[in-house]
């Protein structure tokens, strides 16, 4: 503190450490005007010289670190040249012990910030590699449960299948029992068949899902749902409609999308009236699906319910995280939603 600086050089030191502190959200820009301005600061600002090193070796370690080995060669070059113009120009104020010990210093924190950066870079390829080789394995390990299931299920089912159609075809006592069977073999085989083309497609690095595959995966879930609430007495009927010039599905809007159908599914189950109609209705377009459906409320919640679901609340927020949106509303003693949800592909943020 002696000689105590003036108020120019506290206003110098003050810009300083605001571009020092910016340089964390901001590292190039920040640091290259902080060494113009420690370098300009240095000979137009009285005494702020004595406080200029740490602003220069900062701004030369991170440019270094964030910038390329060239870009790096280049600014120690021009931080040792304007050292050495010092030590010619004020031999009083800079010896040439002080510019070997700045050229040297220089050199060490670009050959660091380098050393860093490179260590960085070498990280995220050795993540990237062991990512796709993670990838790989789960692939193989599709292929291999797609080639098992194959082998250990589709043939029984098969045999069950066509046994169950020929006792209908006898026209026993028990046909309609068996015809239950076949119906049940039938749609378990076309599942399986769904799974197994399912696991053996090659998952795309977008986490996209084909639309013909998971168009049947919904009509599957939309025909599921209607037999488990003609069951228990339900009337009414779903539909699905797939506007044209939509060629695949995000994986995690379609799981979700699968996830709220069925969810509405047990909701109009547990909590609705068999006696009135309920209709259900997906659209999925090039942008956005949506989910309509309505249902009578069961003024006495005593049938039994269907167990599983976690219900439309718990999803609400992970729709509403993407993008989407779920209202509700009674209306005339009919209980209404619609669930709203982009298809489009997201874009990924940074890790």
């Amino acid at each position: 503190m002696s000689p105590k600086p003036g108020i120019p050089a506290i206003v110098a030191l003050v810009a300083a450490y605001v571009l020092s502190v910016m340089a964390y959200w901001f590292p190039t820009p920040c640091c290259v005007i902080l060494l113009a301005f420690t370098c300009v600061g240095e000979y137009a600002v009285p005494m702020f010289g004595l406080y200029d090193p740490f602003f220069m070796y900062l701004g030369v370690g991170l440019l270094a670190y964030e910038t390329t080995n060239a870009s790096a060669a280049v600014i120690c070059l021009l931080m040792c040249l304007y050292t050495v113009a010092e030590g010619f120009l004020r031999p009083e104020a800079l010896t040439w012990y002080g510019v070997l010990a700045y050229t040297t210093l220089f050199l060490l924190l670009t050959l660091m910030g380098c050393g860093l950066r490179w260590n960085r870079e070498r990280a995220e390829e050795l993540r990237t590699a062991l990512h796709a080789q993670a990838e790989l394995y789960v692939l193989k390990s599709r292929q291999q449960l797609a080639l098992q299931l194959h082998d250990g299920l589709s043939r029984h089912l098969g045999v069950i299948s066509m046994a169950a159609e020929s006792e209908v075809n006898r026209g026993g006592a028990d046909a309609g029992a068996w015809s239950l069977v076949a119906d049940s073999s039938h749609a378990a085989l076309l599942s399986l068949r769904d799974i197994i083309d399912l696991l053996e497609q090659d998952q795309p690095q977008d986490g996209m899902e084909a639309m013909g595959v998971f168009e049947r995966k919904i009509r599957h879930e939309l025909q599921e749902g209607d037999t488990l609430l003609h069951g228990h007495g339900f009337k009414g009927k779903s539909r699905m409609e797939v506007r044209k010039g939509i060629a695949a599905m995000p994986s995690r809007s379609g799981s979700l999308l699968l996830t709220t159908v069925h969810e509405a599914y047990t909701n109009i189950a547990k909590h609705g009236e068999p006696g009135i109609p309920y209709a259900m209705l997906v659209t999925i377009g090039p942008e956005s699906a949506e989910i309509s459906y309505h249902n009578g409320i069961a003024e006495h919640e005593d049938h039994e319910a269907v167990p599983g679901g976690h219900g439309l609340t718990l999803t609400a927020k992970v729709i509403e995280d993407i993008g989407g949106s779920v209202t509700h509303e009674v209306r005339e003693g009919m209980w209404q939603g619609t669930v709203a949800l982009p298809v489009a592909p997201q874009p990924q943020s940074a890790a």
